[in-house]
């Protein structure tokens, strides 16, 4: 894709240092652009069907196996997310986490808080991951100022 005759350019890296008397903690974060890796690993629960009369197949989407199925499956994908955008961390080890194996993915809140950060520090990493992959209010109003001072100073 091309905007204005360019290609849209790679996915935004986003930097949180968290200051430390022995040195700070320098988080990064990458936009997470493709997730076949997570699917190939957890593809989403499917509803159980029931057969209705006249032969009629309906998804049960109430089902409650399917929806504790459901919930556990977007924690994951949540986790992987996260694991997936700080790989852009330069040489940030897990030590309980290991990327082929979902079941281990939770252990990141678990790593955070035994590495000594605080609560508030968790939450402003995780607020690191959830802005690079998305887009919040505050990126969409300050990318509109710049579009429409632009247009202005080009009527000019």
């Amino acid at each position: 894709m091309k905007i204005k005759g360019q290609k849209v350019c790679a996915p935004s890296i986003e930097t949180i240092v968290i200051p430390r008397k022995t040195g700070d903690l320098i988080f990064k974060a990458q936009a997470v652009l493709d997730y076949s890796a997570f699917e190939a690993l957890c593809p989403i629960p499917r509803a159980p069907e029931t057969l209705k009369p006249g032969g009629i197949r309906t998804k049960n989407l109430e089902a409650p196996d399917f929806l504790k199925a459901l919930d556990d499956w977007a924690e994951k994908r949540t986790a992987w997310m996260i694991l997936k955008s700080l790989e852009a961390t330069p040489d940030l080890e897990w030590e309980t986490i290991q990327m082929d194996k979902p079941e281990t993915w939770k252990n990141f809140d678990t790593e955070f808080k035994n590495s000594g950060l605080s609560a508030l520090e968790i939450n402003k990493v995780l607020e690191l991951v959830t802005t690079v992959c998305g887009l919040d209010q505050k990126k969409i109003e300050e990318a509109t100022e710049r579009f429409l001072a632009g247009q202005v100073a080009a009527q000019k």
